[in-house]
């Protein structure tokens, strides 16, 4: 029977350019492609704008974009002083200080609520600064 020919002569045709955009995938025998096809879309947008790398993890300009947001949020009201930020593959290291502790306890809340997980943090009182050094990873 010829019924199915068409079907048949379009999924040849979709195998060979699937395979193509998908970096050389095969077509899914079940489930819809489409919904695969729109996933590597996203993808590439997000590498295109600067989201994601091309390994898929976040780019430095975008860890950097969510740290700063996060110290913008709460600068003035903490008296935050920067002295250095060291943005590695998974981590976001940060050394800085604020005028009390109570300010820190805000700093803290600002990181968090801006999409990054503090995994460590080192606090001491110097010079009626209250210094940290802080390790983060984003969590979006």
């Amino acid at each position: 029977m010829q019924k199915n020919k068409p079907r048949v002569l379009l999924r040849e045709k979709f195998t060979g350019e699937y395979a193509a955009v998908m970096m050389g995938k095969k077509l899914p025998s079940k489930g819809k492609p489409s919904s695969k096809l729109a996933s590597e879309l996203r993808r590439v947008q997000n590498i295109k704008s600067g989201q994601l790398s091309a390994t898929g993890e976040k780019s430095v300009t975008a860890k950097l974009t969510m740290v700063l947001e996060a110290f913008n949020k709460c600068a003035k009201a903490t008296n935050l002083n920067i002295d250095s930020i060291a943005i590695s593959d998974k981590t976001i290291n940060v050394v800085g200080s604020t005028s009390s502790r109570t300010h820190t306890r805000t700093l803290r809340k600002a990181i968090e609520a801006n999409g990054l997980k503090i995994l460590q943090d080192r606090l001491e009182l110097k010079a009626n600064r209250d210094n940290f050094t802080i390790t983060l990873a984003p969590t979006k």
